[in-house]
């Protein structure tokens, strides 16, 4: 049981292999997409107090709440993309049964 186990896990991390590879370029390519859109939130953020005739610690306050509000989105989306679109280096093998012939 022992060989069938080991037979198993460098199977399993071929394949880890071969997806890791055909996945990786289509993750960096949406996190850069990602990170462009956040840096867009934030100038629209910069864009939307530029003429506001609040106080200036309250309009200092609201765009550093709105800008956490922004990374915090942010931050857990990439998070998801990252434990969705990966897999993880050591796989988890349970064996229910073994048959074997004469």
């Amino acid at each position: 049981m022992p060989e069938a186990i080991d037979k198993a896990r460098e199977w399993m991390q071929l394949r880890r292999l071969e997806f890791e590879s055909g996945i990786r370029g289509k993750l960096d390519d949406h996190m850069n997409a990602l990170d462009r859109l956040r840096k867009k939130q934030h100038q629209q953020l910069e864009l939307q107090f530029e003429e506001s005739r609040q106080h200036e610690k309250i309009i200092l306050s609201q765009k550093a709440q709105k800008g956490r509000r922004i990374d915090g989105i942010f931050n857990a989306y990439r998070q998801w993309i990252k434990d969705t679109m990966s897999t993880e280096d050591n796989p988890y093998i349970q064996v229910i049964a073994v048959f074997k012939g004469n």
